[in-house]
């Protein structure tokens, strides 16, 4: 009987260890994905602050709607008619 309880408990214990293995496997998986998904969350709070100042009127490009100061030689335009 006492080599059927001590089998068993050996069992018990070398199923333990596993279990115990596997859960700290699970938590070290756990803390780097919490890790990432942090990162992940920052990277677009960033994303949407560069966004909402882009937008800002004294942060947009001057954009020049007019030809007025391009200086293009007449004689250029002809020859390409050409």
């Amino acid at each position: 009987m006492k080599k059927a309880l001590d089998t068993i408990t050996e069992s018990f214990k070398q199923q333990l260890k596993e279990h115990n293995e596997a859960i700290q496997k699970l938590e070290n998986e756990l803390a780097q994905r919490r890790e990432l998904a942090l990162k992940l969350t920052g990277a677009l709070e960033g994303f949407n602050l560069l966004e909402n100042e882009s937008m800002k009127p004294e942060n947009l490009p001057e954009i020049q709607l007019d030809d007025e100061d391009e200086d293009i030689p007449t004689d250029e335009i002809e020859d390409d008619e050409e």
